[in-house]
């Protein structure tokens, strides 16, 4: 069995030793089996197998289109040349949300069928909820504000509590919060997220949840720095920055575009 002691996230959702670790993590969005041998020669941490896969090879427009086995595909691949790094897999839209059992089924594949020691999932427990039916004529104050607000607060807990089935079914999970592209069509489009005080407590309440559900690690992705910094303060799971300024623990740097500039080196671009 591989040895993978280096990855500095820790997997056991039990352990809350307060961040930072001894140095900078350093995730890769990984596409190529070669790339893959590269890295993992390098020392890098974290290898996350992402969904941009749609984006940068496949021609997609989003990442929405992606499906389980063209990340299956690709994440094999990575685990063919990657010995001794994190290996961590995107789920893809549509492959979690529909049930427990769901995204159950889809974490153990990511583990049995491409060696995926962990898998990460987009989570907006913030989402507005889906407009109530209209009264009957009969029940006509049956569909209240306070009705509409429960649900929204039950969305959230719904979300949490998949993270944490997937966690006690024996599988790492790694959250994502911030900007969200699966939930592109909802969040209306590609925009820093977190821009107000309401919105940065709504995005650090996003990460709290995650780490109670047993989150391993949080990606924060298109926040200003401010905000990643206080999230990043007040977590104890490592962060894992995406344009969210120069204070998480981690940056994730993409492969693919890194090896067409010829310049190995991420930069922690803020809002």
């Amino acid at each position: 069995m591989v040895s993978r002691q280096r990855a500095a996230v820790s997997t056991d959702h039990h352990s809350r030793t307060p961040p930072p670790p001894p140095r900078p993590l350093l995730p890769i969005f990984q596409l190529h089996p070669f790339l893959s041998a590269t890295v993992d020669l390098a020392n890098i941490d974290v290898i996350l197998v992402g969904d941009s896969v749609g984006m940068v090879q496949l021609g997609y427009d989003t990442t929405q289109p992606v499906t389980v086995d063209d990340m299956l595909l690709h994440a094999k691949a990575v685990r063919r040349g990657a010995k001794s790094s994190l290996l961590v897999g995107d789920m893809p839209f549509g492959s979690y949300e529909i049930s427990q059992e769901q995204a159950l089924t889809t974490a153990y594949r990511f583990v049995k069928e491409a060696g995926m020691d962990c898998v990460k999932l987009e989570v907006d427990l913030d989402l507005p909820p889906p407009p109530p039916p209209p009264p009957s004529r009969n029940h006509r104050h049956e569909y209240s504000h306070d009705h509409h607000q429960h649900h929204q607060s039950q969305g959230g807990r719904d979300r949490a509590s998949t993270v944490q089935a997937i966690v006690k079914g024996g599988v790492a999970v790694m959250g994502h919060v911030g900007l969200t592209p699966q939930a592109i069509s909802v969040i209306g489009g590609f925009r820093a997220q977190g821009r107000t005080g309401v919105k940065a407590r709504a995005l650090l309440d996003d990460a709290l949840a995650l780490q109670d559900a047993g989150a391993c690690a949080v990606v924060l992705e298109c926040v200003p720095a401010q905000v990643g910094k206080v999230i990043s303060e007040s977590l104890e799971i490592p962060t894992i920055g995406i344009g969210a300024g120069p204070h998480t623990h981690g940056q994730v740097c993409r492969a693919f575009q890194l090896s067409l500039s010829g310049q190995w080196r991420c930069s922690a671009h803020t809002l």
